[in-house]
């Protein structure tokens, strides 16, 4: 399993059916970060439309705040493909390197980064 928003990845025992019917069940809130998740409701918004997820509005990969008032309404495809990238590009940088700009556009080719 992987969190693409901190760029991290986990083992899963179970494999999926069991993560899906026992671990998602018994540890709700480090797999689906629920407090995280209940804040943001409580901020004034709303439940997520089918499809989207709240995701960070400037990606964690590029200097985003991990904070609840950073988080915002993604369509859950878009914010994959687009954290796959930039994560990519990271790998590819030196030790330490930031990514300070990141420029998008329809063609499809993974997004320009410069740092």
């Amino acid at each position: 399993m992987v969190d693409a928003a901190h760029g991290d990845s986990f083992l899963i025992p179970t494999g999926i059916v069991g993560f899906h019917d026992k671990i998602l069940v018994d540890l709700p809130e480090p797999t689906r970060a629920l407090a995280a998740y209940r804040a943001w409701c409580a901020a004034g918004n709303g439940p997520m439309p089918t499809g989207q997820r709240a995701g960070f509005e400037r990606p964690l990969v590029i200097g985003g705040s991990d904070e609840v008032a950073s988080l915002a309404p993604i369509e859950m495809e878009v914010e994959s493909e687009l954290l796959h990238q930039l994560w990519s590009a990271k790998r590819q940088l030196p030790e330490g390197a930031r990514i300070d700009e990141v420029r998008l556009s329809d063609e499809a080719s993974p997004p320009n980064v410069c740092c």
